[in-house]
């Protein structure tokens, strides 16, 4: 990954920079897309992407199986990245 994501809350672990820095370049992320990146399991998958939630990064959208995340609306400009 070229850029490097640049926030304030940068208590981040290596996998939740890779999903926010997912996110920033393809707009939504499933506990699938991660389970397959990382070859962990989908609970795994689930705690770190719903602490990004709790961290106020991502927001939730859809329920069970369609479950997806997004970047919140005032993460999603390029000033939070850097080359």
């Amino acid at each position: 990954i070229e850029k490097k994501l640049v926030f304030a809350q940068a208590n981040l672990n290596d996998r939740q920079a890779w999903i926010l820095q997912f996110l920033h370049e393809n707009k939504k992320i499933t506990n699938k897309d991660f389970v397959s990146y990382f070859r962990s399991n989908r609970t795994t998958a689930y705690l770190e992407l719903d602490n990004l939630v709790s961290q106020n990064l991502l927001v939730k959208k859809g329920n069970g199986r369609s479950r997806y995340y997004c970047l919140k609306e005032e993460f999603r400009s390029s000033e939070h990245y850097k080359n």
